[in-house]
């Protein structure tokens, strides 16, 4: 009898879940809107129904499936199958998310953080492999994280760890930012806090390009790309930032756990070299005693928008 995964992944606007072969090789991609004004229930529901519709359209049911793993951006109670907080859908705080999908599908259910799933995701078939340790790191909108220990998945005593943009660079200082300290990586380096700071020079008069490529709007990270090919001083600015507390942030790590294979994702990756040589230059000005036979790697990840849903899956293989 064929067997199946399913692997499931939970953003702020959609759900979607990949159909994974015992191989973990994907046999089809779904996704739905994800309504934060239903309940949680009436969501679990319907990602059950989906997911029913999806097996059925290949000849393949409850039977065929040996597990579903589900990954969303907050912090999991492993035990119990429920997220605590669920950022960005917080109609799904304390729900028993795997208890209602192994009721509904009949097969067990793991949940993660986003960050975890994206980095087993990597370390199993994309930039991370062949590597006993890796750091798994996300440059986007906030600085997110996962720890691949000895092959494996690390979460720590409260399935935690992993959250390195809320370490402190800067102590009692940096601005007050959402979510996170004042003197935050994610202060200073998150892609959101960026341009949060860049509208306030804007605001304050400071010349720019990014003030007419927003056209009014807000300053995106696809603006500041654009305004650093055309050579924007406000730009460069921010991309020397990012890169500079990235650095910091992966020097830290790397003088903690001895890691030596940083993947980085996320949409801030799309600045390709022009932010790794950043990031390496940072990094590499305080490791200045650096024998060439213990050789540190920035990758940039493989995966993007199918990360979520592989890593998912592939939380079978941690167990």
């Amino acid at each position: 009898m064929k067997k199946v995964y399913i692997g499931v992944d939970i953003g702020g606007t959609k759900i979607a879940f990949g159909i994974f072969g015992e191989d973990f090789s994907l046999l089809s991609k779904h996704r739905f809107a994800f309504d934060n004004q239903k309940t949680a229930k009436c969501l679990m529901d319907k990602l059950a129904d989906e997911i029913l519709q999806a097996l059925a359209s290949q000849g393949l049911g409850r039977e065929n499936l040996l597990g579903i793993g589900v990954g969303a951006p907050g912090t999991p109670d492993m035990r119990e199958g429920k997220f605590l907080v669920c950022a960005n859908a917080s109609t799904l705080n304390g729900y028993p998310i795997g208890p209602h999908l192994e009721k509904a599908l009949g097969a067990p259910a793991i949940i993660d953080n986003d960050a975890n799933i994206a980095a087993i995701c990597e370390h199993e078939l994309g930039a991370g492999q062949g590597f006993e340790h890796m750091i798994y790191s996300t440059a986007s909108t906030g600085i997110g994280g996962g720890l691949i220990i000895n092959g494996k998945i690390f979460r720590g005593s409260y399935n935690c760890a992993g959250e390195i943009g809320h370490t402190i660079c800067t102590y009692k200082t940096g601005r007050d930012i959402p979510y996170s300290n004042p003197g935050s990586v994610e202060g200073y380096a998150g892609g959101g806090n960026i341009c949060d700071e860049i509208m306030l020079k804007i605001a304050a008069g400071e010349p720019t390009l990014m003030k007419e490529l927003a056209a009014g709007g807000k300053v995106t990270g696809q603006i500041i790309k654009a305004a650093y090919e055309k050579g924007d001083s406000m730009a460069a600015w921010a991309l020397d930032q990012i890169g500079e507390y990235l650095g910091l942030l992966y020097f830290n790590l790397y003088q903690i756990l001895n890691i030596n294979c940083y993947v980085i994702g996320g949409g801030l990756t799309n600045f390709g070299d022009e932010l790794f040589s950043r990031i390496e230059k940072t990094f590499y000005s305080f490791y200045f005693q650096c024998p060439k036979e213990f050789p540190v790697y920035f990758k940039q990840a493989k995966f993007s928008q199918d990360a979520g849903i592989y890593g998912a899956a592939l939380l079978f293989t941690q167990q």
